[in-house]
């Protein structure tokens, strides 16, 4: 009697609070204590403890009672979490609404034909990608595949043409309802939210400055809708797991969200992962800590113990499976994998990415192309704690590759997996709440993030922060689950209203980076002119911003970008036309052939080199020189066919080249024989030549070439000449006809001339004149 009377007095005050709330306990729930009940005057009384027989719950209460909606005190989180995040979404973005049509926006809304419903069919829309170009093109770089984020830039501007406010205010709302849709998740993976944990995560993502680039950058909308189908499809999912049968149609419904958000960017079917997490942490108990350290704490586990059954114990504490959940893991499965198959199947060829957009890619040492990979998830992760630093376009030069195992940034790739894998330890070796909220929130993280790291594929870029945008929510919500688990477990009130207070600060600091960094994308030039801060070795932002610029300043940052990237056809193109436009033309005619140079010795996948010869030819004609100018264009056609512009100014300047009385150019050398072709001057020789030659005392010098190479042509004359006055003899190989043994060679460029015999091989690296290509024969074959 006397521990009854002090267990009611320790606590009352915790029954009242309850009593209060309206949380009273159930007849039957198993419970000896007294039950709180209300008396006829308001106040609250205690009944005698009653010894009550347990019912066990099923197992669709057990799994309802770990979160549930259907709450008043739910409900109230959930809608007051939601209204503060919708207030700091349109706090932040507020003056988003007034920015341009900036960076991609212009390619794939403002010259994208599928947009303008007037300019392509609704079938193209899904023939097509992104940009509007044909999926099964040839010379199609980018496979990106996101026909429901092109139809809302084409219901848009069905409804309001190209209004810069309506498309950026699409946005803005987009994002709005994917950040409650955050909200409403971690209501489901966190255990009891209290409603300042539930409006932290909402805001904190609403404001995060890495978002930027994905709301008000229009292009970016990918991102915003390809995160509410991927919540969508998560929150259907819990509630197949909350079902005793398979729970088909919330399945179903579940992988329909998944392609959806497939449909907008690919990085939203990575929710089938997270689902298969949630699935086997929380229904199918997955624990394999229990591998290392067996769950001993229960009577039942000795008892198991004696009746010698330990290695079905052993399975039974590391995980629970039963008929539902396994069919619904072979179902996700299943079909998540015929959709990307089907996905993949869309590309018409491998993504092939040029060094200058990520150079990581052509990194021939495998050990350091894959630390340099893991340094740019390295930065990512920086971009999501420390967002002060932002670039529109982190390509190219903008982080300094890993080529060496000296290099100290190795031990921040170290520092983040060890990080990584000590939060999975740690949650292993938590209790099943912390491990299902912690390990779900980083799958969401991880899942979404892999895609977009370029460990597995080719990314068209270094860095970049719109893919950021799937994984700042699972970053959100551990932010949350590390001050609730880590920082203030057990600590008195004042810490949980100092932590909360932190969050608050943070999300202010958020907010006004995030309403700063609006207003660099007002405009394209200040867009890039920020980006220099950040990266000052990007040659692509050299490039793109020189085109918004005038006079000194333009010419200065396209020579940066060339002598950034050499191989930068288009830099060396614009270069040209402002010099030929400001009269220089002997300086344009320089910077042409120049890059038509690089690109022969450099091919890029997707360059127009037929453009540069094409104005080539114009400035070989302004200067007075219509003969080399007719046979440019001669060569812009044997490279583009279908040039109409060169067709006309080769029939215009044969006409006048006849009517000066000029005689017109051969172009099958300069000091060569006249009229006869390469092939009958210069021996043409096989791989099994090549290889004889290899083991003669003499060698030989051999060129490697290309029939529509406008270099190697030039050179002929003087590659002819050379063989006909030395003593070493001179061959060539038509790479076009011989295209396996050029790459057994690693001919890389054209005309690649080399020397080979038994003294040894050489790479020809000198002028290209015929006392050079002489004087380099005999060094090497004495």
């Amino acid at each position: 009697k006397k521990n009854w009377k002090k267990k009611i007095n320790m606590g009352r005050g915790k029954r009242t609070t309850a009593m209060l709330k309206g949380n009273r306990r159930k007849v039957g729930d198993g419970s000896v204590d007294g039950d709180v009940v209300g008396g006829v005057d308001g106040s609250v009384l205690l009944t005698p403890p009653v010894t009550k027989i347990s019912t066990p719950k099923t197992i669709q209460d057990q799994k309802e009672s770990l979160t549930s909606l259907s709450t008043t005190t739910s409900l109230t989180s959930l809608m007051v979490a939601c209204l503060l995040t919708i207030v700091v979404c349109g706090v932040c973005y507020s003056n988003a609404l007034n920015g341009n049509f900036v960076f991609d926006d212009l390619p794939a809304i403002v010259d994208n034909p599928d947009v303008d419903a007037s300019k392509s069919s609704l079938s193209e829309v899904f023939q097509n990608n992104f940009w509007g170009q044909r999926m099964d093109a040839f010379d199609t770089q980018h496979q990106s595949y996101r026909p429901l984020t092109t139809l809302t830039f084409r219901w848009e501007h069905s409804l309001h043409g190209m209004e810069k406010i309506y498309f950026h205010a699409g946005n803005v709302i987009f994002h709005m309802i994917a950040s409650c849709l955050v909200v409403m998740s971690s209501m489901l993976i966190l255990d009891s939210p209290t409603t300042c944990e539930l409006s932290l995560i909402g805001m904190l993502f609403a404001s995060h400055p890495v978002h930027v680039e994905a709301v008000t950058g229009l292009v970016g909308r990918a991102e915003s809708l390809s995160a509410i189908f991927f919540l969508l499809a998560f929150i259907v999912y819990t509630k197949a797991c909350k079902v005793d049968s398979i729970g088909v149609q919330q399945v179903s419904l579940s992988l329909i969200f998944a392609t959806m958000a497939l449909l907008c960017k690919e990085q939203g079917i990575t929710v089938i992962a997270v689902c298969l997490t949630y699935e086997l942490l929380t229904v199918c108990n997955f624990d394999p800590w229990r591998w290392v350290v067996p769950d001993t704490s229960s009577k039942s586990h000795s008892k198991r113990s004696r009746s010698n059954k330990g290695k079905k114990n052993m399975m039974d504490d590391v995980i629970t499976l039963n008929a539902a959940s396994v069919a619904r893991i072979l179902l996700i499965v299943i079909v998540g994998g015929v959709i990307m198959s089907w996905r993949s199947s869309i590309n018409a060829q491998d993504i092939k990415v040029d060094a200058k957009t990520n150079p990581s890619n052509h990194i021939d040492d495998t050990v350091f192309r894959y630390l340099t990979k893991n340094l740019y998830a390295v930065l990512h992760c920086w971009l999501l704690l420390f967002p002060k630093v932002l670039c529109c376009d982190w390509s190219g030069g903008s982080v300094a590759l890993i080529n060496t195992l000296l290099d100290p940034r190795i031990g921040y790739i170290f520092f983040m997996h060890a990080c990584l894998f000590g939060v999975i330890i740690w949650s292993f070796a938590s209790k099943k709440t912390i491990r299902k909220e912690v390990l779900v929130a980083l799958s969401i993280s991880v899942a979404s993030f892999i895609p977009a790291s370029g460990l597995f594929m080719e990314v068209g870029f270094v860095l970049a922060e719109r893919v950021l945008y799937l994984p700042s929510i699972g970053y959100c919500m551990l932010v949350v689950l590390f001050a609730r688990h880590v920082l203030f477990r057990g600590k008195p009130v004042t810490w949980a209203s100092a932590a909360a207070l932190f969050c608050v600060v943070t999300i202010a600091l958020y907010s006004y980076r995030t309403y700063e960094r609006n207003e660099d994308w007002e405009s394209e030039l200040r867009l890039y002119r920020t980006g220099f801060e950040a990266a000052p070795n990007n040659e692509k932002l050299h490039h793109n911003a020189a085109y918004y610029m005038e006079g000194k300043e333009q010419e200065f940052h396209y020579r940066e970008a060339i002598r950034l990237y050499p191989p930068y056809i288009s830099a060396y193109t614009n270069l040209g036309v402002n010099l030929a436009k400001a009269g220089r033309l002997d300086e344009a005619i320089e910077v042409y052939k120049n890059g038509i140079a690089m690109h022969y010795k450099h091919p890029l996948y997707s360059t127009d080199v037929g453009l540069m010869l094409r104005n080539l030819g114009f400035a070989y004609n302004e200067n007075g020189d219509p003969i080399n100018a007719l046979n440019t264009f001669k060569e812009c056609l044997k490279v583009r066919t279908n040039h109409s512009r060169c067709k006309e100014m080769i029939a215009y300047l044969e006409n006048e080249i006849k009517a000066r009385g000029l005689k017109p150019s051969t172009n099958s050398s300069k000091e060569g024989d006249k009229g006869r072709d390469f092939a009958e001057i210069v021996e043409h020789i096989s791989e099994e030549k090549f290889t004889k030659i290899r083991g003669t005392k003499a060698g030989a010098v051999v060129m490697f070439y290309a029939p529509w190479c406008f270099h190697c042509k030039e050179m002929h004359g003087d590659y002819e000449k050379a063989k006909k006055e030395s003593t070493i003899p001179f061959y060539a190989v038509d790479c076009t006809k011989n295209e396996e043994f050029c790459h057994a060679e690693k001919i890389e460029g054209y005309p690649m001339i080399k020397y080979v015999g038994r003294t040894g091989n050489a790479d020809y690296e000198g002028d290209r004149t015929h006392k050079d290509l002489i004087r380099f024969a005999h060094e090497h074959s004495s």
